[in-house]
């Protein structure tokens, strides 16, 4: 991975986005009856929209520069950090949650089909389930709270393992903001 300089137009920043972002979630929130607890997330169970709105952001997230860190789950044998795993207990990288909204989705179509047989699993779906990198009895969301706790999760994970200098810790701040 390469470290780069970071310039930001303030009109576009991540953080500008991410106040939008807040803004609009709470507006709909707001509409659709969800309770925002003291603790900043969102205590609704999970719905399409929800879900679309989720893949937007994680399609956002992810095509950013500074996410290439974040794109897929840590191997700590390739990467010679085989001590992640004592640090980093929960695991969590912006394509896991990718695969985990699809599954999410899949199941809402499921359950709101007349007719299932034409609710097809997406081919990419299907490999990370054979892959065993999603499991399908687990790994899906029921709660917008899970969903938001897992996208700070792959941000968290980075600073605590790297520390807050490190040059993925600083993308992982501003994608976070």
């Amino acid at each position: 991975q390469q470290s780069t300089n970071v310039t930001q137009d303030t009109k576009s920043t991540p953080a500008a986005a991410q106040t939008n972002a807040r803004q609009d979630a709470s507006a709909n929130n707001a509409a659709s009856g969800a309770q925002e607890a003291d603790d900043g997330f969102t205590h609704q169970e999970i719905a399409m929209p929800h879900v679309k709105y989720a893949q937007n952001t994680i399609r956002s997230l992810k095509s950013r520069r500074e996410a290439g860190a974040f794109l897929q789950p840590v191997d700590p044998i390739a990467l010679r950090i085989p001590h992640y795993t004592q640090i980093i207990k929960e695991p969590m990288d912006l394509g896991t949650i990718d695969l985990k909204l699809a599954l999410t989705s899949h199941r809402i179509k499921l359950a709101t089909s007349t007719n299932s047989s034409q609710t097809r699993m997406t081919d990419k779906l299907k490999h990370a389930i054979d892959s065993k990198r999603v499991d399908p009895e687990k790994d899906y969301y029921t709660a917008v709270d899970q969903f938001e706790r897992d996208v700070f999760r792959v941000f968290n994970n980075c600073v605590r393992f790297n520390g807050a200098e490190h040059i993925f810790s600083k993308n992982a701040e501003v994608l976070r903001s």
